[in-house]
């Protein structure tokens, strides 16, 4: 247990229960889930100590959410969905039962953006004529910025999934990326258009890493370590505000707006519009769409059809119906195991 103890100094008569936890959850979650969990426990363990909490319960549990920062609801949600979990593994471990916080609404807080062809025209114009700052540090940036946006504009994939792929997750000759370091673990083969796999093939060469398999697609100061995310939603973002898209002085403190993840978004919409239009029913089309852009579950897909309700209005309803009966009324975090 000591040791154990020395990993996680936490400080609150619940340490060596916190320490376990957090040692238990290393193995189990990936490390970027890990670190939320720390990040909770440690926030829940100053708020014991500072406030000499000797007892869980509605109070003490409550109070402490309502000194975490000013933060938007799903992130707050985050925090809550960390310590409800730490509370059930209490709750087993001490044969008792722990007051579990509700979530917070989240319900109609983010309205993503949608690209139109006149926004991606534009957006294109500017990237592909990218020309660093002075002070740039990654070689490589002009030729992958334009690389990165049609990948995700033309495959709907998610930022952190595209810069993590290496040359062997390459298949050009058939025009498939294989998604393999994904979220949710969710590995997947996702099929390009002959002219992103064109410009694909171009871009390999001209970066220095065909015949080269271990090497990152997208590298970012040298091949052996890939591109930040950091680095692509930058100075999309200032695309963007280039443009006239994002306005910085009209988004309240914490609102995302305009943003790098609305062109997955927009994947998304532009699919179920143009199966829409081809005669094609969401009975037979939305879960090959969720499988297809790497969701959990339909619920995941469920959140993108409200920003295209007028699309389809005759099958909405029953997407909402198929897809609430197949969630059942299991509680989506605990199903995520987060």
């Amino acid at each position: 247990m000591s040791f154990v103890m020395k990993k996680y100094p936490f400080s609150c008569f619940l340490k060596e229960e916190m320490a376990l936890y957090a040692d238990s959850r290393k193995i189990e979650v990936e490390e970027a889930s890990f670190v939320k969990d720390l990040l909770a426990l440690r926030s829940f363990d100053e708020y014991i100590c500072s406030n000499a909490v000797s007892e869980l319960n509605i109070d003490s549990i409550n109070g402490w959410i309502l000194t975490l920062p000013d933060i938007t609801n799903k992130t707050l949600n985050r925090y809550i969905c960390n310590i409800r979990v730490f509370l059930k593994y209490l709750s087993a471990l001490h044969g008792r039962c722990y007051y579990i916080p509700e979530f917070k609404s989240e319900e109609d807080e983010y309205e993503p953006y949608y690209f139109t062809e006149d926004d991606k025209n534009d957006i294109y114009e500017i990237i592909d004529n990218w020309i660093p700052g002075p002070n740039n540090k990654l070689p490589w940036i002009s030729i992958e910025l334009p690389m990165v946006i049609r990948i995700l504009d033309g495959c709907g994939t998610r930022v952190k999934e595209v810069l993590r792929l290496r040359m062997q997750d390459i298949d050009i000759y058939n025009g498939i990326i294989i998604m393999r370091d994904t979220k949710n673990k969710k590995g997947r083969r996702v099929p390009m258009s002959e002219d992103l796999s064109t410009i694909l093939s171009d871009y390999c060469r001209a970066i220095g890493i065909w015949g080269r398999p271990q090497s990152f697609l997208f590298p970012r100061s040298t091949i052996n370590e890939h591109a930040e995310v950091r680095d692509i939603h930058k100075r999309f973002r200032n695309v963007l505000i280039r443009l006239g898209i994002r306005k910085p002085e009209d988004l309240k403190k914490h609102e995302r707006g305009p943003c790098l993840y609305n062109l997955r978004h927009t994947f998304i919409i532009d699919s179920f519009r143009q199966l829409n239009e081809k005669g094609i029913s969401l009975d037979d089309t939305f879960s090959y769409l969720s499988v297809y852009v790497g969701h959990f579950d339909l619920t995941e897909t469920q959140r993108y059809l409200k920003f295209c309700t007028d699309l389809f209005p005759e099958d909405i309803d029953r997407f909402y119906d198929l897809a609430d009966s197949l969630a059942g009324k299991e509680d989506k975090w605990d199903r995520w195991g987060l």
